[in-house]
């Protein structure tokens, strides 16, 4: 009946569209007013081990600087990141870190493993004890365990006029504060381990920390009260697992590896494990172990080369090891072209030995002698570096029929695929 309040015949509720849910942005994250001088951008991190710390705590980051607060006295400056006075007379701040301490509820351990495999189990139980663990395995699972956590706020003060009107835009500008957010909270946490005792405080990468972060923006300074606003945005790759696959023949390839690793048919199985955790190492960004995991994979996998292949070409016993000893720069460049038929030239650049030498290997000096902390880019570019370095030295193998068996086992990357960083 017309006007009547039943719903038969009626579009089901929940095919309406709906808003989307909370937190989630369409179109710009935040546009500047007109009056903002400053814009204080604060991201929520949830640390992956707790600090201990029983209240709040925190500290900001001072230092002279000509981009803004320019012309703020210190009691402003001050209050505006509420400490009692500016350090520096003429300082303003640049980054401030709040700690909050709190519990939440986790799973108990051995649930999963009781959940898997409880018919194996059972048969060696009596029934009254198994019934008594299932019921407290239930219970424990639904009641969780109290875990401390602690989150700190790691606010950036940037000037309005660097925060740009287009999403695209500004989410590289959030990357780029986040960055270094975690930059001084690394030297915090490094700090605080050193002052503890505790080698179990260590510095953190993106990887480290849940894929989705809260962020709060908010205008200053606020001669109409506070002006922002607070959304979740992705800061990393490394999501959670979700929904199955499957993955047998993964499985049986895997195995198939296994087993020539047991019997010692693969020659380069650390070299697999170094570039492995230079991949992961790099997904979790942390770029100075990436680089570093890749320039000694590089060093294995010449070093297995040489070994490998000298007896392969009627080398005399003991050549290998002669030419080891060189040093790895005599290695690349007077010797390696011997075992995999390829020229290599350092000065030349635009080859993937060249490129590696003086990009990739360089930077890997750099990082482990000079405490270098590399970027994206440059992380970037010594992958490249180092898949044209393998790429190379694996067809130079495969193209001699002598060592072609050898080649075989250097393909690397999910089944012959190279993988991508």
């Amino acid at each position: 009946m017309e006007g009547s309040s039943t719903r038969r015949g009626r579009t089901p509720w929940w095919l309406f569209p709906r808003k989307p849910p909370p937190g989630l942005v369409e179109g710009p994250y935040f546009l500047c007013p007109d009056y903002a001088e400053a814009l204080a951008m604060s991201h929520i991190l949830e640390l992956p081990r707790d600090l201990a710390f029983s209240q709040t705590y925190g500290s900001t980051l001072f230092e002279p600087r000509t981009d803004l607060f320019v012309g703020w006295p210190d009691w402003a400056r001050a209050r505006l990141v509420d400490v009692p006075h500016v350090p520096v007379p003429g300082a303003s701040p640049i980054t401030r870190l709040v700690f909050e301490h709190t519990y939440i509820r986790s799973g108990p351990p051995l649930v999963a493993a009781d959940n898997c495999f409880e018919e194996w189990v059972l048969p060696f139980i009596p029934p009254r004890s198994s019934r008594r663990r299932r019921w407290q395995r239930r219970a424990a699972a639904l009641l969780g365990l109290k875990e401390p956590v602690t989150a700190v706020a790691a606010t950036r003060f940037v000037p309005a006029a660097d925060w740009p009107d287009e999403r695209q835009a500004q989410e590289v500008v959030l990357r780029r504060e986040l960055d270094a957010s975690i930059d001084y909270l690394n030297d915090f946490l490094l700090s605080l381990g050193l002052v503890r005792n505790d080698p179990r405080i260590l510095p953190i990468a993106r990887g480290d920390l849940p894929p989705l972060c809260p962020v709060i923006l908010e205008a200053m300074p606020m001669p109409y009260g506070r002006f922002g606003t607070s959304f979740v945005y992705p800061i990393h790759s490394e999501m959670p697992y979700s929904g199955f696959e499957e993955r047998r023949a993964d499985g049986e390839i895997a195995f198939e590896l296994a087993r020539s690793i047991y019997h010692n048919e693969q020659p380069y199985v650390l070299f697999f494990e170094l570039m492995q955790r230079a991949v992961q190492a790099w997904n979790t960004h942390r770029f100075a172990q990436a680089i570093i995991s890749i320039g000694t994979a590089i060093e294995v996998m010449v070093s297995v080369t040489v070994t490998e292949a000298s007896p392969l070409l009627g080398e005399p016993t003991g050549r290998a090891e002669a030419v080891l000893n060189a040093g790895l720069a005599n290695v690349f460049r007077d010797h390696l072209a011997r075992y995999i038929g390829v020229p290599v030239d350092f000065d030349d650049t635009s080859t993937p030995f060249g490129h590696w030498w003086n990009g990739g290997y360089k930077l890997r000096n750099q990082v482990v002698h000079s405490a270098h902390r590399p970027t994206e880019a440059e992380t970037q570019d010594g992958f490249d570096g180092a898949m044209e370095v393998i790429m190379a030295v694996g067809d130079g193998l495969r193209a001699n029929p002598t060592t072609e068996p050898l080649g075989a086992t250097l393909a690397w990357g999910k089944v012959d695929q190279a993988p991508t960083p």
